[in-house]
Order: structure tokens, then sequence, then C-alpha cells
């Protein structure tokens, strides 16, 4: 029981920084700097919006929405 209440405390430790990390609407050049700066990159769209403008090189694909939302 202790332990798995370790386990859940150190995970919680972990994963707490990206619960409070900042969100940004950026615009071309700002990406250019950010990715110079070695700042990850999140691209939250549908791939099929990624087939159609690209995508920025090594930045992190999520999609959580489909053709409905």
């Amino acid at each position: 029981m202790l332990i798995r209440f370790c386990i859940k405390f150190i995970v919680c430790l972990l994963t707490i920084k990206f619960a409070f990390a900042e969100i940004v609407d950026v615009n071309n050049e700002q990406i250019k700097e950010l990715s110079k700066n070695n700042i990850p990159i999140v691209d939250i769209r549908r791939s099929s919006e990624w087939d159609q403008t690209g995508v920025v090189p090594k930045s992190i694909l999520l999609t959580f929405f489909d053709k409905e939302g």
C-alpha cells in the first residue's frame, strides 16, 4: 500500500509542471525563433491540416480532433 502511494506521489511530482505550462499563440516568425532556442513546439491540429500546410520541423504533433470535432 505504501509503495503504491509512493509511486503515485512520484508520478504526480513528475507531471505537475505540465499542468502549469504556458500556452501561447505564435506567428511563423516567432516559431522560427523559438525553435532556434530549443523551445518545444506542440502542434495540435488534425492530420488533414498538417497535410495542407505542413509541419514545423522537430515539433511535437498531437491531434485531439477528427473531422466532426
